[in-house]
């Protein structure tokens, strides 16, 4: 029973792990996207960029300021920022 339960625990430490690893990638990704476009080091604007790599909606002035950096189009990630995420894959 503790043997079950002890790989269990393995387990789960060993998903966690990936999972944590995977979302370092990811973030990396990201701020080597942001930074290749962007100039700005402005924290506030990659974690809108972010929000916007995720799927979720911004006020509409946050998204005019990304649309302006050229990081996004239509309240999408435009062309240029897609084509960056696909040479980092």
């Amino acid at each position: 029973l503790i043997k079950g339960i002890a790989e269990r625990i393995a387990h789960q430490i060993d998903i966690q792990t990936n999972q944590r690893e995977t979302t370092v990638d990811a973030v990396q990704s990201a701020l080597r996207t942001f930074t290749s476009i962007s100039s700005d080091n402005n924290l506030s604007l990659f974690n809108n960029f972010l929000s916007v790599c995720s799927g979720k909606s911004l006020p509409s002035e946050d998204m005019k300021i990304l649309d302006q950096m050229g990081l996004t189009e239509n309240s999408e990630l435009s062309s240029t920022t897609k084509s960056h995420e696909e040479e980092d894959c």
